[in-house]
């Protein structure tokens, strides 16, 4: 099945305890919101418990892929994605299990944004259907807009999100 917006999810095993993986988490992660962010010593933002924590990267942090400031780093930044963990220990260490996705905001702009330009184009693909030549003109305009919207979605995220299980894979293991 085809989802409209990138999302994914990955599960990490490691012989750590649930307390272990927490303050981990803690040490590289700022929870203080709005300006009192620290930008440059942590490598995220959000909220840490033993049973779970809500994340998001900070790409100007300047741990990950790309260079602040390069276009690929602007792009990878404007699609990261909230990391929503939860921490499940059992006898050999514990699995913590991602799930990674858009924040609200992004979603309903991109959804509302993406989903525009799918009822234009199949507007377009009907009346094209219908003989009118119109309709072809609309399909294209709709079409150059939600391809490349969908690719450029689907790049970012994918890159954003590789770093991220890439970092805490490497954090948490």
């Amino acid at each position: 099945m085809v989802h409209l917006l990138p999302y994914t999810e990955h599960e990490i095993e490691c012989r750590r305890s649930a307390e272990e993986i927490c303050a981990i988490l803690k040490k590289v992660t700022d929870t203080r919101k709005g300006a009192f962010r620290n930008y440059i010593n942590t490598e995220f933002n959000g909220t840490v418990s033993p049973s779970g924590f809500r994340i998001f990267c900070d790409f100007r942090s300047n741990r990950f892929s790309y260079p602040i400031g390069s276009p690929w780093a602007k792009l990878t930044a404007m699609q990261s994605p909230i990391v929503r963990g939860t921490i499940k220990s059992d006898e050999s260490g514990s699995v913590i299990r991602l799930k990674l996705q858009f924040d609200i905001m992004r979603r309903i702009f991109w959804t509302i944004w993406l989903g525009g330009m799918t009822f234009f184009f199949l507007i377009g693909l009907l009346a094209l259907l219908f003989q009118s030549l119109g309709g072809l003109v609309v399909m294209l305009i709709a079409g150059a807009f939600l391809v490349p919207m969908q690719i450029i979605i689907r790049i970012g995220f994918r890159e954003s999100a590789e770093d991220i299980i890439d970092r805490l894979e490497e954090l948490l293991k």
